[in-house]
């Protein structure tokens, strides 16, 4: 199956966004050297990054305290295969069980208050869980990619609505996840295989990309702006099908209530999009985050995936997936990106994705494209929110139990 499109969003992280973002993406200060803007003949800044990462200041994180399931705490779910958490305006905390296919409302210091969804084919059931938006009004919208529905929740009065998908994507496009980013306004993700130009011989393996389409329609499947198209991911293509490569890149996109960002990972380049017409505002760069791929992150990973398994199939998969004439010579760069309440623009270094979302490292760069810092993780940890100084994350220990905590960024 080809790779999906990795996606990001916060009920609060736009909050804050009255200032046109061009405003913000003007050139910098004069005699900063961290970063460089100008602007091309369409008027999109371009802001090259020069700073060395080593000069980037460092922040840590520190617990709050907050943490879901709460110790000893009979009420609290056992969850399953948690994939994302977001607050709420009041301060409440939506954490989205995929596994289970349920959602969960906590309160502020973690104490459960109420489910919504649970697994069927009725109103207010889930067939699969692809992805969750949280507007600036609480409202919840659900994209069951299975059932090709969008239903509409709210905290306290549970299902509003349900939306049919009805149509599909762009010719040869294939729609993989619908995100809410205003009034009767969906962005939809889809993802175009590239041609096969020859089917590989026996024990053979190729690359085979695709490239992501991002669209903005209504409710009705009707396109409202023009397309976006922009390099995707890839699979290794053999005779029996294709298979997924742990160290290929992972294409993301953000939705907020007053932007848009994507791009394709594969460098560290992030284009911030008007969420009116999807042209683009501002694109950065950062040229010197380019990691050759080590021999020995690759030995490491690939043991990891092959586990205890002594299957020789699995073994050949293995060794299919890690194999060097399918992996790129550099390591991608970028695993999700996500822009907060202060304007600021949180990208999250790439990760190889064994068994769970995880990022070691997150820079965090202000509304132009500047650094301001570089806040690792964490182990085992994936960043799901931010608002103000504070993140939420998803983690999982040693015995694969998970939970959701809130940290406090120290400057």
């Amino acid at each position: 199956m080809k790779p999906r499109v990795v996606s990001t969003l916060s009920a609060l992280q736009c909050l804050l966004w009255s200032v046109p973002f061009a405003a913000l993406a003007c050139h910098a200060p004069a005699g900063e050297r961290a970063a460089a803007s100008v602007r091309d003949p369409a008027g999109v800044a371009l802001t090259t990054i020069a700073m060395a990462v080593e000069d980037v200041p460092e922040w840590d994180l520190r617990p709050t305290g907050l943490a879901i399931p709460r110790a000893q705490d009979e009420d609290s779910p056992e969850f399953m295969e948690v994939s994302d958490a977001q607050w709420l305006s009041d301060g409440r905390i939506l954490v989205v069980d995929r596994g289970a296919r349920v959602m969960y409302v906590f309160q502020s210091d973690g104490t459960l208050r109420d489910s919504l969804g649970r697994v069927g084919r009725g109103p207010g059931e889930f067939s699969q869980i692809t992805a969750v938006s949280v507007t600036l009004e609480d409202s919840i919208f659900v994209h069951d990619r299975v059932r090709r529905t969008l239903q509409v929740f709210h905290p306290d009065a549970g299902l509003i609505r349900t939306v049919s998908l009805t149509s599909s994507a762009d010719s040869g496009a294939f729609p993989s996840e619908f995100r809410r980013l205003g009034p009767d306004r969906l962005v939809r993700l889809s993802y175009r295989p590239g041609p096969v130009t020859s089917q590989p011989a026996a024990g053979q393996w190729v690359r085979w990309p695709d490239t992501e389409v991002l669209a903005l329609v209504n409710e009705a499947g009707d396109l409202l702006a023009h397309r976006v198209e922009f390099d995707g991911s890839y699979s290794a293509l053999g005779q029996v099908g294709d298979l997924r490569v742990p160290l290929a890149n992972r294409p993301f996109v953000f939705v907020g209530a007053h932007i848009v960002a994507y791009g394709s990972g594969q460098a560290f380049d992030i284009t911030v999009a008007d969420p009116g017409t999807l042209a683009p505002r501002m694109r950065v760069s950062w040229p010197s985050l380019r990691e050759p791929i080590e021999a020995a992150e690759i030995a490491r990973l690939a043991a990891r995936r092959l586990g205890r398994s002594r299957s020789e199939r699995t073994r050949e998969l293995v060794a299919t997936q890690f194999s060097r004439r399918l992996l790129p010579e550099f390591r991608p760069a970028l695993g999700g990106v996500l822009i907060d309440s202060n304007r600021r623009i949180w990208a999250g270094r790439f990760e190889a994705a064994i068994d769970y979302p995880n990022e070691a490292l997150w820079y965090v760069l202000d509304a132009r494209g500047t650094p301001l810092g570089r806040v690792p993780l964490p182990p085992k940890s994936h960043l799901t929110a931010v608002l103000g100084d504070s993140v939420l994350l998803v983690q999982r220990d040693s015995l694969d139990s998970w939970s959701v905590r809130a940290y406090r960024v120290l400057r």
